[in-house]
């Protein structure tokens, strides 16, 4: 840990959020460290994949459970159009849960799994589920233990390929923060071809600049907490947004222990009745698309909900500055990142909603490193039994 993390988390030791601020603080060094892993391996693991997908009736699931099932439902979202929209998102506790509804016996089918630990019970049972459904099947881990079981299982088999991440993104805190945003970039980076890869991988490094200057005016994201009390939050997105949409709630709901009700949803799909969750004492956050067709449906509910405002307040997220934007919103980040796609905006609005769940904890006077000290609710989920299918 470098001295500038050390001294972060010294600050918010005694609040019970030293490592969930480090582990947030930490995610451009840990981008890189993650690229550069997938990058020196990018012709195995593509040859690996290419087993599979130059079947033809090939399939692709994406899985993992909570934050690690969001992190499949933001890449799908991104690697679809380039696999013949071959790649489906499936959660592994709706897997293990009726595996033969969502596991097909006759399409060679390529799983990957996602996971911060790899000792999750429903993880191992997704693979377990597979290989006994799936007449052809290879398994892709990507994984930021290397001593999770997920890991030691791939090193007995050939069908598997594991993309084990910095050890530091197992993370320590509650909440995953870098184990998310890192385990997404690699899903992205591992299916890209050469010629994506190298420009992703200079995206990336504007990506982590503009993260790098949101982490440095922290103070921005933390006058939001103190400015308004929210009692409920709402994040929309559209496309790979939507799933960070996700994810954002969820950050919210764990570090706030459930005292902040939350919602996600996509700009269009909130006004079929999401948008009855809206009173005085809801946080709308809009994650602005940095598509053009998408962005005007955005602007549109945006406008729309500036209007209706009775005591609520909106924050808009974008890539870029746009007139008059300002004056539908109550606050504005902007990541000045005009000339980068969506797909890899992501990282830094993850990192904003990381901030904006880390301050809300502190400020209900809750531990954002474990703010279920009771155990109600785990970091490696516990009391799960797994049944034969």
């Amino acid at each position: 840990m470098n001295e500038k993390l050390r001294n972060i988390g010294n600050h918010y030791l005694a609040s019970g959020g030293g490592n969930t601020i480090c582990e947030i603080f930490q995610q451009p060094e840990m981008w890189i460290k993650t690229a550069e892993i997938v990058a020196s391996q990018h012709d195995q693991i593509r040859k690996f994949i290419e087993i599979i997908t130059r079947e033809p009736d090939h399939i692709i699931i994406l899985t993992g459970a909570g934050s690690s099932d969001y992190v499949g439902r933001a890449s799908h979202v991104s690697l679809n159009p380039f696999f013949h929209h071959r790649i489906r998102s499936v959660s592994t506790t709706d897997i293990v849960a009726s595996p033969r509804d969502l596991l097909s016996p006759n399409r060679p089918t390529l799983l990957v799994s996602f996971a911060r630990s790899g000792n999750s019970p429903e993880s191992v049972a997704t693979i377990e589920a597979a290989d006994s459904i799936c007449e052809k099947v290879r398994h892709l881990v990507i994984t930021c233990n290397s001593e999770g079981h997920l890991a030691k299982l791939g090193k007995s088999r050939t069908d598997f390929y594991s993309i084990i991440l910095p050890a530091e993104t197992n993370d320590k805190g509650f909440a995953m923060t870098s184990s998310f945003t890192c385990m997404y970039l690699a899903a992205l980076l591992a299916f890209s071809s050469r010629d994506s890869l190298e420009v992703m991988l200079n995206n990336l490094q504007a990506v982590s600049m503009a993260t790098i200057r949101v982490l440095n005016d922290f103070e921005e994201i933390e006058r939001i907490v103190s400015d308004y009390f929210f009692e409920r939050i709402v994040y929309l997105g559209s496309g790979v947004l939507k799933g960070i949409a996700n994810e954002s709630a969820l950050k919210m709901l764990e570090l706030t222990r459930g005292k902040v009700a939350t919602l996600s949803d996509s700009a269009l799909g909130f006004r079929h009745g999401p948008k009855s969750f809206l009173n005085d004492k809801t946080l709308i956050i809009l994650y602005l698309s940095a598509d053009l067709s998408t962005y005007r449906y955005e602007m549109d509910l945006l406008k729309e909900l500036s209007a209706e405002r009775r005591g609520n307040k909106i924050v808009a997220v974008t890539n870029h500055s746009a007139p008059d934007l300002e004056k539908y919103v109550d606050f504005l980040i902007n990541a000045e990142l005009p000339m980068v796609n969506s797909h890899m905006i992501a990282l830094v609005n993850v990192v904003i909603a990381q901030l904006l769940a880390f301050f809300k904890s502190l400020k209900l006077g809750l531990a954002p490193d474990n703010p279920f000290p009771d155990g109600e609710v785990n970091r490696v989920v516990k009391g799960v039994t797994i049944y034969p299918i």
